[in-house]
């Protein structure tokens, strides 16, 4: 598999960058990234955190996006040069937002 992956990477122009085992910090965009998923992960799982693979789609979907504040860009629109659509943007526009002056009350 190590050859596969050595083509792989070969034919993508992509360099391979190795580290040292046990010392994530050599790593730091990708434990960054991994840091910032499992967060979010653990928001939206359930107490026994048994259903982290379901949230994953949407955690991932979140976060490509979103503007990151590195590259100040989306990543979507930076893979797919288009806006990512999103469950917002099927709406109806004639949405109107109500406030219960009652329930504001309480909340102050």
């Amino acid at each position: 598999t190590s050859s596969m992956m050595n083509e792989l990477i070969k034919q993508i122009g992509s360099t391979h960058l190795y580290s040292t085992p046990y010392h994530h910090q050599t790593n730091g965009q990708v434990e960054r990234y991994n840091s910032t998923v499992d967060s979010k992960i653990a928001a939206l799982s359930n107490l026994r955190k048994t259903d982290w693979d379901d949230q994953l789609p949407f955690v991932t979907f979140n976060y490509n996006t979103s503007i990151h504040s590195s590259t100040k860009q989306i990543p979507f629109e930076m893979m797919y040069g288009r806006t990512p659509i999103l469950p917002i943007d099927y709406q109806e526009d004639n949405v109107t937002i109500s406030y219960d002056d009652a329930h504001i009350k309480k909340l102050n």
